[in-house]
């Protein structure tokens, strides 16, 4: 009887460990999950995109001109969708080095 009850508790021990570790691991996935959800480039690319369909149908130049308003922004997501017309003149500008990132926010 006894020692059924101490096989009993270190299956307990053991099941809460279990748990323990699956409870970690699944915060970690959702955190990652809505890390990614709030990247800059998960926000960015359909607005960037709807800016210019026809430029953008080639990924690679989207992803290029994204990586370009990533720095200009400093890595900031505009709130408002509203200011999105002016995405390629920063693009453009901050090629040439006159941009500033803070009228676009």
């Amino acid at each position: 009887m006894l020692a059924d009850i101490r096989t009993l508790q270190g299956e307990l021990k053991e099941l809460k460990q279990k748990y323990a570790k699956a409870k970690s691991d699944h915060d970690i996935f959702c955190a990652s999950r809505q890390q990614a959800k709030s990247s800059f480039f998960v926000i960015m690319r359909p607005r960037l995109r709807k800016q210019n369909p026809a430029k953008y149908l080639d990924r690679s130049a989207l992803d290029r001109d994204l990586m370009i308003l990533q720095r200009a922004l400093r890595n900031k997501v505009p709130l408002e969708e509203t200011y999105d017309w002016r995405l390629p003149s920063v693009i453009e500008e901050y090629k040439y080095g006159i941009v500033d990132p803070l009228r676009v926010q």
